[in-house]
């Protein structure tokens, strides 16, 4: 991740669970968590964690999963909203705080959005086929949203030696 970045200067990780499988002591937490990532971590790398199904709870108030001790939160990086949710046990309180959220119906367009959808939850079905990803958008009562295909360019890794 430290060879990526110094490509593509990233600001922030999303972690989507099975975050850590050392332990729930303070030395598990160093062990899996904070040596692995110390580069990143010194330069101010944000991690913003979920919790899988073999995460335990206690990781929510691990200060640099930045869970704040919630099970679900959202957060913003410029434009995008982000929902890091409890796959584990959606219950009626985190839908209704979910459904509450995704109501701002406030998408302005820009010259970098090719379609926007913020009414309603949706999901996307991504599929990867040589060097293209193809995407779809739907909504939750199954209307495509958006679709479309992103070709792969590669990028030199930093010590390659090669030119741009």
């Amino acid at each position: 991740m430290g060879k990526s970045r110094a490509v593509f200067p990233f600001e922030f990780v999303i972690m989507l669970g099975d975050n850590l499988y050392t332990g729930s002591q303070p030395s598990d937490y160093e062990k899996g968590f904070a040596a692995p990532y110390k580069p990143l971590l010194d330069a101010d790398v944000l991690f913003y964690a979920t919790l899988g199904n073999h995460d335990k709870t206690n990781e929510r108030f691990y200060k640099p999963f930045n869970m704040n001790g919630a099970n679900y939160y959202a957060y913003r990086k410029g434009q995008v909203h982000f929902f890091a949710l409890d796959s584990n046990y959606m219950d009626p309180k985190q839908v209704a705080w979910l459904e509450t959220k995704v109501r701002e119906g406030d998408l302005a367009p820009s010259a970098i959005t090719a379609n926007g959808f913020d009414t309603d939850r949706s999901f996307m079905r991504i599929e990867f086929a040589g060097d293209d990803m193809y995407f779809q958008t739907t909504s939750r009562t199954g209307v495509a949203v958006d679709s479309g295909v992103i070709h792969r360019t590669i990028r030199p890794a930093p010590d390659s030696g090669a030119r741009r």
